[in-house]
């Protein structure tokens, strides 16, 4: 995709849902950017997951110079105690060997897990000159730019604020070390957050 835009209003119900595409798989997502709001729905199943403003999965790929402005709220009238929402990203819902690069959110972000401003699960790929402004909600691993973090995050910043009980942080709410060859040690430095 290059140069796409989106104004919408989605209902998340299941998984994969994002404000442009749901999964992104071994592609590149350039100069896009969403307005609008994603509703994460429990009336059909028990989770919903991998949502994000620009896309839902991202998966060997990359995102480059693209942001959303999209919201990502709760439906609390169909969420009984038993259903909850993961990886949920104002940009990305899920990044598994991603690369995001120039990119930013500015929406509020609800969630139940792995809830993050830009990102909500980032997994073995790199998160550089990125930005989040908004408010992040979530019970667990709750960052201001990324929920859990398993990638190599640099020269970020986060500004917003960020609401949860347990692992919860300015830039990553839970950071994983990242024990591989190609890719480096784990490291969120310098990155910042300021509210």
């Amino acid at each position: 995709y290059d140069s796409a835009y989106v104004d919408a209003d989605i209902v998340a119900k299941s998984q994969k849902v994002g404000g442009i595409v749901g999964e992104s798989y071994d592609d590149f997502i350039m100069n896009s950017h969403s307005d609008g709001t994603i509703t994460l729905s429990y009336d059909v199943a028990k989770e919903v997951n991998q949502v994000g403003g620009i896309a839902g999965l991202l998966s060997s790929g990359a995102i480059e110079l693209c942001y959303s402005t999209m919201n990502i709220l709760d439906d609390s009238t169909t969420k009984e105690n038993k259903k909850s929402s993961y990886e949920i990203g104002g940009l990305v819902g899920s990044s598994k060997f991603g690369n995001v690069y120039g990119s930013y959110a500015t929406g509020t972000i609800e969630g139940t897990s792995e809830v993050g401003g830009l990102i909500g699960y980032s997994d073995l790929g790199y998160v550089n000159a990125s930005y989040a402004i908004g408010e992040v909600k979530g019970t667990k691993n709750v960052g201001g730019l990324v929920g859990r973090n398993h990638s190599v995050i640099y020269a970020c910043y986060a500004a917003n604020v960020v609401e949860g009980v347990e692992n919860i942080g300015g830039v990553a709410g839970y950071n994983e070390d990242v024990d591989s060859l190609w890719l480096g040690p784990g490291r969120n430095i310098p990155s910042y957050w300021d509210v």
